[in-house]
Order: structure tokens, then C-alpha cells, then sequence
């Protein structure tokens, strides 16, 4: 349980190819949109944590941490690296020192961004290989779409999901992100679009995009939050541990071990997703739960950096009412981010 610990603030940039703005620009867009939300300014930050995987190799820039410094004028700051749970580990450890500060008025930033667009498409494969393991996954020749999809055949094996459960989650998330004015990809797909292989029994369609983009929190305590006059959400647990989204269904309770897909069939007629009104819920004991109201990885994007981060935004801009007309008016939240094929996860809850 986490005592006091509150969101006052947020920022995302668009998510997608965005070949016109450099790295710093996208942290300065969204930075100085979360702080101007909280009523803030720079020189108001206590400390900063940034999660980013693999700027070095992207861009060629290593050390990230001083040039946050001197762009946003913040002298603590901090890079994490957890593949695609590196944004939400560094909102864990931004959360770790509130929780171990004296000060009541402490204020923290989290950041999370990526640029990976400006490289082709091999040189970008190799990049991400490096989230699983060299010395049995890579040499062997290993991709992330081949490792989920080693996943993906053993879950259909075991609990009589098929192919089409798993296109009817991308079909859905493309639909909520007609929605998201910063998704990447707002668009419908339907069932007959699943043609190009990657790795079977993934289609194309299937696996999230190589994306630019970033997004950022404020964080400081609930006590300070009312002081100053701000709209927060309160976070009341996130922890860290060392898939698809019809595993994460399952992860969270929502369904039981081998029955994820039951709640995706909860769509069916797959060929009639897209003339439902987004955001498209499932079903569970007759109630609708609502996941990836954002597009989710799948057509908001995926700037791997980024993304714990933006699911957090997203949650947090839910409870607030700030989604305009993708808004479902939730009481709470949660945010499952997994790095790599789970090497790293993090579970978030925000009320």
C-alpha cells in the first residue's frame, strides 16, 4: 500500500513517426505539459527519474540524465532501463523516494520516451533483441514477434483460444484508437486485413508498431496536491516483478488461467467489432471492463520508453474525466507494463 503518493500532473506527446522533432523535443513537449497542469514550474521539481531503453543505440546517445538537466533546469536525474517496463519502473522509483522523504511538498517528475523510427527496420530488430537474452534467445536467431509467438501457440494448445481471439484484440484496440488523438494508427481493420505473416500464428497486424513518442507524470503527496488546489489521482499500489493482452486479463484477475479468451469472445461477432461504439468493453459477469481505451500498444503506439508511462497518463486522464469522447468515467484503474516476455513487470493501481 502506498501512503499519500498522488498524480497531479500529465503529458504525451503524439505517438507515431514523428521524423520532424529530436528526442529532446518530444521530453520538453510533454514535460512542460504535465508541469503547467499542476499548477507548477520547472524550478518546482524535486527530481526527476527517466525511463528510456535504448537512446544510446537509437540515436548514439548515451548519458541521457545531465542533458535532461540542463533542458529542463531539474539537477536530480535519473535514467532507468527496463526494456518496455522502463517508464513505469522509473514511476516505481520515483514513487520509492516520496515514500522515503521527510519533505511533505516534495515534487517528482517521471518521463518516459523513445525515438526509434529514424533507423531501418533491421538495424531497429537487433536493437530490441537486446530486451531478451544473447546467449540463448538472440543467438539462436530469436525475434520478440517469434518469442510471443511461441507464446501465443502454446496458449492456443493449451486452453482452445484460435487465431481469430487474437486478431479480434488488435481489431478492437484499432477501433478505441479512432478516439486518441495521439495514437498512431486511427483506423479500422477488420478480420480479412490478417494476410501478412510474421510469425505464426502472429499476423502483422498483430504486433505493436516501432514508434516515436513520450509522456511524463507530476507526482508529489496527496497532502501537498490539496495545498495546491490541484485535481490529482491517487496511486495506491504499484509494484515491481522480475504479454499479450489476453494474458494480462488473466494476470489481473479478471479471468481465470486459461480463460482470457472466453472474455474476448465477449466481441463476438469479430466481423461486427467495428460497428460498436468505442471504447469497446468486454464482458465479464455481465460488466463491462474496459481495457486499452487508449489503442493500447497494438495502434497507439509503442515507443518503448514511453509506454509505461502512457498507459499511466491514459489511466489517470480516465479518472479525471479529461478524455473527451473515448471517457468511460471509471472509479479505478490499472496498468499492467511487462518488459520484454516478462523478464520485467510492473502492476499499477490508481483510484
Amino acid at each position: 500500500m502506498i501512503v499519500g503518493v498522488v498524480i497531479i500532473g500529465t503529458g504525451i506527446t503524439k505517438f507515431g513517426e514523428l521524423w520532424a522533432k529530436n528526442w529532446e523535443e518530444l521530453v520538453l513537449e510533454c514535460c512542460f505539459e504535465s508541469i503547467e497542469k499542476s499548477n507548477l514550474e520547472p524550478k518546482d521539481i524535486d527530481f526527476c527519474y527517466v525511463g528510456n531503453m535504448g537512446l544510446s543505440r537509437f540515436e548514439g546517445q548515451d548519458h541521457i540524465a545531465p542533458r535532461i538537466t540542463e533542458i529542463l533546469n531539474i539537477s536530480k536525474v535519473i535514467r532507468t532501463e527496463a526494456a518496455c517496463a522502463s517508464g513505469s519502473v522509473a514511476l516505481k522509483l520515483g514513487v520509492n523516494e516520496l515514500e522515503a522523504s521527510l519533505k511533505r511538498n516534495k515534487v517528482g517528475l517521471i518521463v518516459g520516451f523513445e525515438k526509434m523510427t529514424d533507423r531501418i527496420t533491421g538495424h531497429t530488430t537487433t536493437i530490441l533483441a537486446g530486451a531478451s537474452h544473447l546467449d540463448t534467445e538472440v543467438i539462436s536467431g530469436a525475434t520478440f514477434p517469434g518469442l510471443y509467438a511461441i507464446m501465443a501457440n502454446r496458449y492456443i494448445y493449451e486452453t482452445g483460444a484460435d487465431e481469430n481471439d487474437l486478431h479480434a484484440v488488435a481489431i478492437k484496440n484499432h477501433k478505441n484508437a479512432m478516439l486518441n488523438e495521439k495514437a498512431m494508427f486511427r483506423r479500422e481493420i477488420n478480420l480479412q486485413d490478417f494476410k501478412s505473416d510474421v510469425a505464426s500464428p502472429l499476423k502483422l497486424l498483430d504486433c505493436s508498431p516501432v514508434s516515436d513518442g513520450a509522456a511524463s507524470l507530476i507526482i508529489t503527496t496527496e497532502e501537498y496536491a490539496k495545498e495546491l488546489g490541484v485535481e490529482y489521482v491517487k496511486l495506491e499500489g504499484i509494484e515491481v516483478r522480475t504479454s499479450t493482452e489476453i494474458l494480462c486479463l488473466e494476470s489481473a484477475g479478471l479471468a481465470k488461467r486459461g480463460e482470457g479468451y472466453k472474455l474476448v469472445r465477449s466481441l463476438k461477432p469479430y466481423e461486427e467489432i467495428n460497428k460498436r461504439k468505442a471504447p469497446i468493453p468486454y464482458l465479464v459477469d455481465n460488466k463491462e471492463i474496459y481495457v486499452n481505451t487508449s489503442g493500447g500498444l497494438k495502434a497507439k503506439g509503442h515507443p518503448v520508453g514511453a509506454t509505461g508511462v502512457a498507459q499511466i497518463v491514459e489511466i489517470v486522464n480516465q479518472l479525471l474525466g479529461r478524455c473527451g469522447n473515448r471517457n468511460i468515467y471509471p472509479k479505478i484503474g490499472a496498468a499492467v507494463n511487462v518488459g520484454g516476455t516478462g523478464g520485467s513487470a510492473t502492476f499499477s493501481i490508481l483510484r
